[in-house]
C-alpha cells in the first residue's frame, strides 16, 4: 500500500488522504495526467505520488495503515509564537545520521518552496538541541546555574490552497528548555529549605530561654521589694481591724479664734469608716466635714461662732463614731466670750509722711466650705474669716448666685474692716424643704470703694443632703435621787426620729440593776417619737453612794450612718 507522511505532525497516512487527521493539514492535489501503455496494450493515466516509507511498527499485517497506535512513530503539539526575521538551524537527518549545513528561513513565496520540496523525496527531520553553556559561576556559592537550550526547528511552509490554511503555515520551535550538566548536584533549592528550618528552630529555642528566664527564673524570689514587708494583722495573716484615734482630746479656742483643725487617723489597718455629731446644746459648734473614709488620717476643720451669746466660758462636745463599734471618741471644745470695751487714749498728732497712697487688702481663711445634712433638717453654721492685712480700710460686701441667695444665710454681708484686723462671717445653710442630693453656691466678697483696683475673692459651698434617719433624744441627762424612804424613781425619755428615712432604734444592753428601761427597741416613721419610762432604785446600795451610766441609743440597721445619742443616767442615795 501506497502511503504519505503529513508536513506537519509526520504522521503516516494513506497516499490518497486529501488532510491529516491528527491536525487538520491540507495536502495540496495537483495530478499529473501522464500517458502509458500498459503490458495488455491499453492506456491509462497514473497520478504521480510519493514513494512509500516503510511502515513504522511490526502490525501492519492485519491494520490498516495509520490506524495503529504503533503506527505513529512522532506526534507532537504546536504553539504559535512570533516568527523571528531570521533563524538559522542546524537539524540532523533521523534517516541518514548525517548532520545537515545549517538553513535559514527565506521569504520564498510557499508555492515555490513546495513545487521544489515534491520534486525531492520527502525526508523526516527531527530538532537537535544545541547546548549553550552559561557562564560558570563564582566558587562561594557552589552552585551550577542552569542552561538555557535553545530548541531549534526548521519552519516548513506549505502551498496555500484555501485561506483558511494560512493559520497552519507555520511549525515554530517550543520554548527554551533548560538543560543542566549531566552528573552535577543541584543543592540550591536543597541548601535554602535546609536554612529556613534551621533559622526557625533557631529562633524557637531562642524564644524558650528568654521566656525562661524571664517568668521562671525568678521562682521562689519575691517579685515586688514589698512582699517581705510584715504587716500588721493577726496570726492567720489576716489585715488588723481598723482603730479610729484623734489627735487630741481637747481644743481651746480661747477668746479670739474661731478655727481650728483636728487630726484623724488610722491605728490599725484596712480603712476607717467615720462620723461625727455635735452634742445638741452647743449649736455654737460645728465641724467639717462630719464623715467620710481613709485609711491612713485625715483632717476635720472645728470652727465656733460667737455672735449673740453671752459673755462666759462655754464647753461643748463632739462625738466620733466608727462603723462597727460602739464606742465614740469624745472631742471636748471651750471658748470664752468677753464684752468688748472702748478705750481712749491721747496720741501725738501724726507725723505727716511723702510715699506711695494708703490701699487695702483682702485674704480669706478658707475658699471651702462643706456641709453635710440629712433631708429635713438644716446643718449646723459655719464660719470663714475676712482679713485687711494692706495699710487702708477695707469696705466690703458679699454676693453671691442663685443659690447662694436663696438658701445661704450670711451674717455680716457688708461691712469695713481696718487696717490690720478681721471680721468672722458666719454662712447657715437653710436647706430643711431640699430633697437629698448635693447643693453648691458661690460667695463673692468683694470691695465697694468706687475705682478700687482690689481683686475679689471667692468662697465654694457645697451642701450634701442625705436621706436617712436622725435620732434625737429629749434630754441627755437622767438624775436619779433617792433615799431610805424613797427607794424608786421613774423619769420620761423621748426619742424623735428627725431625719427622712424610718429609724430602728434599741438600747444598749444589759443594763445595771437598778436601772430598768419598759422598752428596749422599736421602730420610729420620720417625725414620729417614742416614750421611754427610764426607773431607778436604790436596792442594794448604802447611804452615800453615788453612780452613774451611759444610755446610748442606736440605729440597729447594718453599716448605718445614724449618729447614736447618749443619755447620762445619774444615781444618788442619801
Amino acid at each position: 500500500m501506497d502511503t504519505r507522511r503529513c508536513l506537519r505532525c509526520h504522521k503516516l497516512l494513506r497516499a490518497d488522504a486529501h488532510r491529516c487527521s491528527l491536525c487538520g493539514y491540507v495536502f495540496l492535489q495537483t495530478p499529473e495526467r501522464r500517458s502509458s501503455k500498459a503490458t495488455n496494450g491499453s492506456r491509462r493515466s497514473a497520478t504521480a505520488s510519493f514513494p512509500s516509507n516503510p511502515p513504522a511498527s511490526p502490525h501492519r499485517a492485519g491494520h490498516y495503515s495509520g490506524l495503529h497506535p504503533e503506527d505513529q512513530p512522532y506526534q507532537s503539539s504546536f504553539m504559535p509564537i512570533l516568527r523571528p526575521s531570521a533563524i538559522t538551524r542546524r537539524l540532523v537527518e533521523q534517516d541518514s545520521g548525517e548532520a545537515l549545513e545549517p538553513i535559514a528561513v527565506s521569504s520564498t513565496p510557499p508555492q515555490q518552496l513546495h513545487e521544489a520540496e515534491r520534486e525531492q523525496t520527502p525526508k523526516r527531520y527531527v530538532a537537535s538541541p544545541i547546548p549553550t553553556l552559561s557562564p560558570m559561576p563564582q566558587r562561594s556559592t557552589s552552585v551550577l546555574s542552569p542552561m538555557h537550550t535553545p530548541l531549534p526547528l526548521v519552519e516548513v511552509e506549505s502551498p496555500q490552497l484555501v485561506p483558511e490554511s494560512t493559520l497552519h503555515e507555520q511549525i515554530t520551535a517550543p520554548l527554551p528548555v533548560h538543560a543542566h550538566l549531566t552528573g552535577k548536584p543541584q543543592p540550591r533549592g536543597r541548601i535554602a529549605r535546609v536554612l529556613f528550618i534551621a533559622s526557625i528552630l533557631s529562633f524557637l529555642v531562642a524564644s524558650s530561654i528568654l521566656t525562661y528566664l524571664v517568668v521562671f527564673a525568678g521562682t521562689g524570689k519575691p517579685v515586688h521589694p514589698s512582699a517581705n514587708v510584715a504587716h500588721p494583722g493577726n496570726q492567720q495573716g489576716q489585715p488588723a481591724a481598723p482603730q479610729l484615734q484623734l489627735s487630741a482630746p481637747l481644743i481651746d479656742f480661747g477668746t479670739v479664734n474661731v478655727q481650728n483643725t483636728i487630726t484623724l487617723t488610722n491605728a490599725g489597718g484596712q480603712q476607717v469608716n467615720w462620723q461625727a455629731g455635735v452634742d445638741s446644746n452647743s449649736s455654737w459648734l460645728a465641724i467639717s466635714p462630719a464623715f467620710g473614709t481613709f485609711s491612713k488620717k485625715e483632717t476635720a476643720t472645728v470652727t465656733v461662732n460667737r455672735n449673740n451669746l453671752a459673755p462666759q466660758t462655754y464647753t461643748g462636745s463632739i462625738y466620733f463614731f466608727q462603723q462597727g463599734t460602739n464606742n465614740p471618741l469624745k472631742l471636748t471644745v471651750t471658748m470664752s466670750v468677753t464684752t468688748l470695751s472702748a478705750t481712749v487714749t491721747a496720741s501725738p498728732p501724726p507725723i505727716p509722711t511723702v510715699g506711695p497712697s494708703p490701699l487695702p487688702a483682702m485674704a480669706i481663711s478658707t475658699d471651702t466650705l462643706t456641709f453635710n445634712a440629712i433631708q429635713g433638717n438644716n446643718p449646723a453654721q459655719q464660719a470663714f474669716t475676712l482679713s485687711n492685712p494692706g495699710n487702708a480700710p477695707l469696705h466690703w460686701a458679699i454676693t453671691g448666685d442663685k443659690n447662694a441667695t436663696t438658701l445661704l444665710s450670711i451674717s455680716p454681708k457688708s461691712g469695713t474692716v481696718a487696717s490690720g484686723s478681721s471680721v468672722p462671717i458666719s454662712v447657715t445653710p437653710n436647706v430643711h424643704t431640699a430633697t437629698a442630693g448635693v447643693i453648691n453656691a458661690t460667695l463673692i466678697i468683694q470691695d465697694t470703694d468706687p475705682g478700687t483696683v482690689l481683686k475679689s475673692q471667692q468662697v465654694a459651698v457645697k451642701i450634701t443632703i442625705s436621706n436617712q434617719a436622725l435620732i434625737n433624744v429629749s434630754t441627755t441627762n437622767i438624775v436619779c435621787n433617792l433615799s431610805s424612804t424613797t427607794t424608786s424613781s421613774t423619769k420620761q425619755l423621748q426619742i424623735t426620729n428627725s431625719g427622712s428615712a424610718t429609724l430602728n432604734w434599741t438600747l444598749s444592753q444589759p443594763l445595771p440593776a437598778w436601772i430598768s428601761v419598759d422598752t428596749l427597741s422599736g421602730t420610729l416613721l420620720p417625725g414620729y417619737i417614742a416614750f421611754l419610762n427610764v426607773a431607778c432604785n436604790n436596792t442594794g446600795f448604802q447611804a452615800g453612794t453615788h453612780t452613774s451610766y451611759t444610755l446610748v441609743v442606736s440605729d440597729i440597721d447594718p453599716q448605718t450612718p445614724v449618729i447614736p445619742q447618749n443619755v447620762q443616767v445619774t444615781l444618788t442615795v442619801t
